[in-house]
């Protein structure tokens, strides 16, 4: 299992090297680009395994059961789902895009905001357990 999984990231990687960084074209190493996603309240929920900063495709991959199954066909429908809402930054792009478009700022909003949880609620149970 855990070499199917490897095999996988591998193919990530090198869909990634293909693609290359869409800001400045770095294309040398899959592992030093990332699935960067195109409107950040559009993440999907599984890839909060450590709250609010995201964990990366990995956890989508992690979820990925034997090959063969029904279970894996949803899931890497999933995967594949989750990567049509990305553009392929190196890391460097990645990080400074998430800077200037204020999601590292704002990181726990955005988190509340793609568990469902809407502001005006959030308020109300904070005002409520005062």
């Amino acid at each position: 299992m855990m070499e199917y999984r490897k095999r996988l990231t591998r193919k990530l990687w090198r869909y990634k090297t293909l693609k290359g960084c869409s800001v400045c074209g770095y294309s040398k190493h899959g592992l030093a680009l990332d699935f960067a996603h195109i409107d950040p309240t559009q993440k999907s929920h599984y890839m909060y395994k450590n709250g609010p900063v995201g964990s990366g495709m990995g956890v989508l991959v992690s979820r990925i059961p034997k090959y063969g199954t029904t279970l894996h066909k949803e899931r890497m429908k999933e995967l594949k789902d989750e990567i049509r809402k990305c553009k392929i930054l190196c890391k460097n792009c990645h990080v400074i895009e998430t800077y200037e478009n204020k999601e590292m700022h704002k990181g726990h909003e955005l988190h509340e905001q793609r568990k469902g949880i809407k502001k005006e609620t959030q308020l109300t149970l904070e005002g409520f357990f005062v």
